[in-house]
């Protein structure tokens, strides 16, 4: 194998074959029309020639589900640029750095982007140019001291950029790193998948509407299309009853929170912050059916820990719900480890029923909405103890079909978790090749 030499440059060690130049020496940066032709919002329409603008750039990839549109005729009367297959776009203001690849003719772009036609390298080469670390920092240094995020084509143009000195080097690097972009955007549907599926299950497990084998009674019908139905289909078998939450199984029941949990929340007060000692968590530390510690979070002494805690605290088994800002996440607590919580979360212990299925329970539509119902006028929007508490919820009255409920979710739930732990790797496999192969430590020569 052919050793390869390095060279030091602004931007680290390259391959002595490699170049660093402004990205304005091997493709244009454009800019459309930004005049009196600007479309305005009554220009436009449901169909015809997309207008391109940062917000419709998600992922790398042009979102059309929100596209806004002009006429073809408007469309000839702009200036500027107008958007072809391999251009580039690229956001200027906002979200900084933002960009996206095209692979179709024929559309125009608002005035926060910018489009990079290539003219001296390969175009997907340097669509992944664009995620690299360095470039990154380039667009930071390019904004410092503006107190709004703001870049101009000159700027853009003026990034040093790194690339090999063959288009053929340069389309292996690209190739090498869409396959892995393949992986990772069909992984990514696959998940969305997944949880639409775990979404339409909740619905139907957690109101009975579908009952698990060995808990539906025979000859039931599962549903109805109208009240007038769901009337007659209780007074005909009285396998469902009506309810303030809807029409349940004869053999459920509607029971507030407080009526078999207790429910109680974090501390009010104002402690010392340190680097060590027991953990204080808040509710953006809750997401749904885990609870997140990150290597940044605030500790409390013993001391203040024994005094927020003298009233109550949560223990192992104990539900955490969210109960300010994004309220209604939760997920259970698993460790004995000392925490103590700020009263944005509040601890749900449950008595009589299964604490999974609860959590569950708290997590669908009808527990969502009326938590979104009960939130208080303050400036981040919470809830009350004692509205959480009155929060109703549809149960079976076997505890055997709630945690079979509960299963079924799990299981859904691990499913997911494995997939987005595969997805995590996938990142990673992606961050470390395009360090390997986008400064040439790696030769696909």
């Amino acid at each position: 194998m052919k050793e390869t030499k390095f060279k030091q440059t602004e931007v680290g060690m390259i391959p002595s074959d490699w170049e660093v130049c402004p990205l304005n020496f091997f493709a244009d940066i454009l800019n459309g029309d930004r005049g009196v032709n600007y479309p305005k919002d009554s220009d436009f329409c449901d169909a015809g020639i997309p207008f391109i603008n940062a917000g419709h750039l998600k992922k790398c990839q042009i979102d059309f589900s929100c596209m806004d549109y002009i006429t073809y005729e408007h469309y000839k009367k702009l200036g500027g640029v107008k958007i072809k297959k391999n251009d580039i776009l690229f956001c200027l203001r906002g979200s900084l750095g933002k960009y996206a690849y095209v692979n179709f003719d024929d559309a125009a772009p608002a005035s926060s982007l910018c489009v990079l036609r290539s003219k001296k390298i390969d175009p997907k080469y340097l669509f992944q140019l664009l995620g690299f670390e360095y470039i990154k920092t380039q667009i930071i240094d390019a904004n410092s001291g503006s107190s709004q995020p703001n870049l101009s084509a000159k700027d853009v143009g003026n990034f040093n950029v790194i690339f090999p000195p063959t288009i053929e080097e340069q389309q292996r690097i690209a190739n090498a790193l869409s396959d892995v972009d393949t992986l990772i955007v069909n992984l990514e549907k696959l998940i969305a998948k997944k949880k639409n599926i775990k979404q339409g299950a909740m619905q139907q497990l957690l109101t009975g509407h579908k009952r698990l084998p060995g808990f539906a009674p025979d000859e039931r019908r599962k549903g109805c299309h109208s009240e007038r139905s769901a009337k007659r289909e209780v007074e005909e078998s009285s396998g469902y009853k009506m309810t303030e939450l809807g029409l349940i199984p004869s053999d459920w029941e509607v029971k507030k929170i407080g009526d078999f949990c207790s429910v109680k929340d974090g501390t009010h007060g104002t402690y010392a912050r340190h680097d060590k000692g027991c953990l204080l968590l808040s509710a953006k530390n809750i997401l749904d059916n885990r609870l997140l510690i990150t290597n940044d979070e605030s500790f409390v002494s013993e001391k203040d820990y024994t005094e927020i805690t003298a009233n109550g605290y949560p223990q192992k088994g104990d539900i955490l719900v969210s109960c300010v800002g994004s309220i209604g996440r939760c997920c259970i607590l698993e460790t004995d480890e000392k925490i103590a919580f700020q009263r944005s979360v509040a601890f749900v212990r449950n008595k009589s029923a299964s604490t999974r299925f609860l959590m569950y329970a708290i997590q669908g539509e009808s527990a969502q909405a009326q938590l979104e119902e009960s939130k208080n006028a303050s400036t981040l929007g919470g809830v009350y103890l004692s509205a959480l508490a009155d929060i109703e919820l549809m149960l079976p009255t076997s505890l055997d079909e709630q945690t079979a409920i509960a299963n079924v979710l799990s299981d859904m739930d691990a499913e997911i978790a494995t997939l987005e732990t595969k997805l995590a790797k996938y990142r990673t496999l992606k961050t470390g090749m395009m360090q390997q192969l986008l400064t040439g430590k790696v030769r696909l020569v």
